[in-house]
């Protein structure tokens, strides 16, 4: 997956982008060996953004909780933390991009970033991706 994904970031394609694309155009597109691979990863993408449509305007699924969004990379949080600053980002968001947050010296103590894991929030995240992942067990 992590392949793809550098595929994806690396030609700044976005969802609405790969809804647009043919089997053809994904299969030139990530090097697939089989037609067979092309038309299960497609497939599967489709059946999910009939699930969660892509808001053209976010890039984001619709359907997907607010809350489960990191505010700085916009994406489901893998491992949510709070900050100082009351507000919950991605762990490794806030690691990467503190510095683009007004007043991100108030986030330091003593020099480092200070935040506490938000168990609960991720426990949320992962039941309901989840039962995202039963939807398309074949």
């Amino acid at each position: 997956m992590n392949e793809y994904n550098k595929i994806i970031k690396g030609k700044k394609i976005d969802g609405m982008s790969l809804l647009k694309m043919s089997k053809n155009d994904w299969m030139d597109l990530f090097h697939f060996d089989m037609f067979l691979q092309v038309c299960v990863v497609y497939d599967s993408f489709n059946h999910i953004c009939v699930k969660y449509p892509i808001d053209s305007n976010e890039g984001a699924p619709q359907d997907i909780p607010k809350e489960y969004l990191c505010p700085l990379s916009k994406s489901i949080m893998k491992d949510p933390v709070i900050a100082s600053n009351g507000i919950i980002y991605d762990r490794s968001s806030i690691m990467d991009q503190y510095q683009n947050i007004p007043n991100y010296s108030s986030l330091m103590n003593d020099g480092n970033l200070e935040f506490y894991p938000d168990h609960a929030l991720q426990q949320k995240i992962q039941q309901f991706l989840g039962k995202l992942k039963m939807i398309f067990i074949f």
